[in-house]
């Protein structure tokens, strides 16, 4: 583990933290952005919401975040993953309250293979890009992490272009770092290193996105678990 390591470690995880900690902000922002193909995806873009429940209850044209498990060193690990799903067409016309699971289409990052199996890398972003497609009348086809990890890089760059000022501001940055900054003191065994890494972090949205985007990344990041 050296310095690069870190800051990229720190990148990862200020992208995933910032989408996923304001999703409902980036709805609106992809409901500004994205130019649907028909009238019928124009209507159903502006039901896109955010679900924060389980999947129990309506969640037809929405994000939802759902609980999932896995082991890491022997430990169970209970994590939060995102899914982009649509009610199908068939079903518009059951009472709401017979809905089941089966009457919906779940955009799933996993199924996609978008990242590996286990991992909770970037699925918030994911779910987004699934979402941005669909409204857009493109198909969200099965690909691989590696080129899914690609298209995520041109889809940040759209995001950061249009999303609020406030979410890019010195200040809101510095508020989703910490943590993050934290966690890195408490993991990471070499203390000095991670101090250093900390104090050299880009402390603005651009700096933060180049180091995302290197060639280390590129190679790395879709591996990640």
């Amino acid at each position: 583990m050296d310095q690069e390591d870190i800051q990229l470690d720190i990148a990862g995880s200020f992208f995933m933290n910032l989408i996923g900690q304001n999703m409902q902000v980036f709805v609106k922002v992809l409901q500004k952005i994205t130019i649907p193909p028909t009238q019928k995806l124009a209507e159903e873009l502006t039901k896109l919401h955010v679900e924060i429940v389980t999947l129990e209850r309506r969640f037809d044209n929405a994000l939802i975040p759902r609980a999932s498990e896995r082991q890491k060193d022997n430990e169970d690990i209970t994590e939060v993953h995102w899914l982009f799903t649509v009610q199908n067409e068939d079903s518009k016309e059951n009472n709401p309250s017979d809905l089941t699971i089966s009457d919906f289409t779940m955009y799933n990052p996993y199924e996609k293979r978008m990242q590996m199996d286990g991992s909770q890398q970037f699925c918030q972003t994911h779910a987004l890009y699934m979402a941005y497609k669909y409204y857009s009348g493109l198909p969200c086809l099965v690909t691989n992490p590696r080129d899914a990890f690609i298209d995520l890089l041109e889809f940040w760059k759209l995001l950061i272009t249009h999303m609020p000022t406030l979410l890019k501001s010195k200040k809101n940055i510095a508020n989703v770092l910490r943590p993050i900054f934290k966690m890195n003191m408490e993991t990471e065994k070499d203390k000095t290193l991670v101090q250093r890494s900390i104090s050299k972090f880009p402390k603005d949205i651009h700096g933060i996105y180049n180091i995302i985007n290197t060639d280390k990344a590129k190679r790395e990041c879709p591996t990640w678990l």
